[in-house]
């Protein structure tokens, strides 16, 4: 993305950088239609936490906090 052209189009607002490191995603889809697709991505939260892969483990409390949330 053009952050110049961003901030000009939004009235020249600030642009920021933030130092990081970006992660590779796996993007996997489902073979069949889901009825409710948050119920399934939970299941699957809780499937890739009940089961960390190396890298994983960072992601363990977003898995819990999502599993939180949907259960409330």
């Amino acid at each position: 993305m053009d952050a110049t052209k961003f901030a000009t189009f939004f009235g020249n607002v600030p642009t920021f950088t933030i130092p990081g490191r970006t992660f590779p995603v796996d993007t996997f889809f489902s073979k069949n239609p889901v009825e409710d697709y948050v119920d399934s991505a939970v299941k699957q939260a809780l499937q890739i936490h009940l089961q960390p892969n190396e890298g994983e483990k960072e992601n363990s409390h977003f898995c819990l906090s999502v599993i939180h949330v949907r259960s409330m």
